[in-house]
């Protein structure tokens, strides 16, 4: 390590940094499910704190700017949602074999 120049230790210490944030972490389904809700509530209440504080002074564009973060961040994370189960159900469909249509006999058997 010490005969390497200052950028690569530099560059190792960041790839392990991103590596780090990029790792996957596991969510509870419930709790993963009603994450775009809490953003959006954390959104207004955010706002609802910013409108409603006696004197908000120089925190109020603070949280006008969490508030507009949280509602894209959780309309976002809905759009995503959508999507991709659109395009499951899209591919299940196409994947699905049609179905054919048997004929009766005339004697109604």
């Amino acid at each position: 390590m010490h005969n390497r120049p200052a950028t690569t230790r530099q560059s190792s210490s960041r790839t392990a940094a991103c590596r780090l944030l990029l790792k996957r972490v596991w969510l509870p389904a419930p709790l993963y499910a009603l994450m775009p809700f809490l953003y959006l509530l954390l959104g207004a209440m955010a706002l609802a704190s910013g409108i409603y504080l006696p004197d908000p002074g120089w925190i109020l564009g603070y949280l006008l700017l969490i508030s507009a973060g949280c509602v894209h961040a959780s309309i976002w994370i809905l759009m995503l949602r959508r999507r991709y189960r659109c395009s499951r159900l899209r591919r299940l469909r196409t994947r699905r074999t049609p179905a054919i249509p048997t004929r009766r006999s005339a004697t109604g058997l």
